[in-house]
């Protein structure tokens, strides 16, 4: 089972913390592979291990 999250946020303010907050809401679906991605980001956010420092993105996607 996996998720698909999309933060956009009309203000120009950082979406990828609310869309980790969600993720961790739902990594009891399948805690094996995670990321994060920024619009404009030059590195995915997550690993398996651990994160990254978070993109500072208006928009963000992430998957579980």
């Amino acid at each position: 089972m996996c998720s698909v999250i999309g933060v956009f946020s009309k203000s120009g303010k950082n979406a990828c913390p609310q869309a980790y907050e969600l993720l961790c809401a739902l990594k009891r679906r399948g805690p094996e592979a995670f990321g994060l991605k920024g619009l404009h980001a030059e590195k995915k956010a997550a690993t398996a291990q651990g994160l990254l420092p978070l993109p500072d993105s208006p928009v963000c996607l992430a998957h579980s």
